[in-house]
């Protein structure tokens, strides 16, 4: 995303949830994966991007969001004990199969 655009801007780890919510509440749209910051960030009203390509975020998470809010992966192969993972054990990750210029369409799009 930062090569289309430099003046994206990613967060760096913030522990303090307060101080964390109030930089999220300052949002114009925040990309995520299914995790705390997109229900935090769709909660708080901020236009989202939700990245859900693994196969118990597609199923459960992707439905609470509107189709314009989210992209889904392909066919995923961590299913069963292999989502639980920090890093994706596939040989392909899951995520790969979302590209960057996809995403970047879908931000314009909500923004414009």
């Amino acid at each position: 995303m930062k090569k289309e655009n430099k003046f994206i801007q990613t967060l760096e780890p913030i522990k303090d949830l307060n101080l964390f919510l109030a930089i999220l509440s300052l949002s114009k749209i925040v990309i995520s994966g299914d995790t705390g910051p997109l229900h935090f960030a769709a909660a708080l009203g901020i236009k989202i991007v939700g990245l859900h390509a693994v196969e118990g975020s597609i199923v459960h998470a992707a439905p609470n969001y509107q189709t314009n809010q989210k992209i889904l992966g392909k066919k995923c192969t961590c299913i069963g004990s292999l989502q639980h993972y920090e890093i994706c054990k596939s040989s392909s990750s899951c995520m790969e199969s979302i590209q960057a210029e996809t995403v970047f369409k879908r931000v314009q799009t909500l923004l414009s």
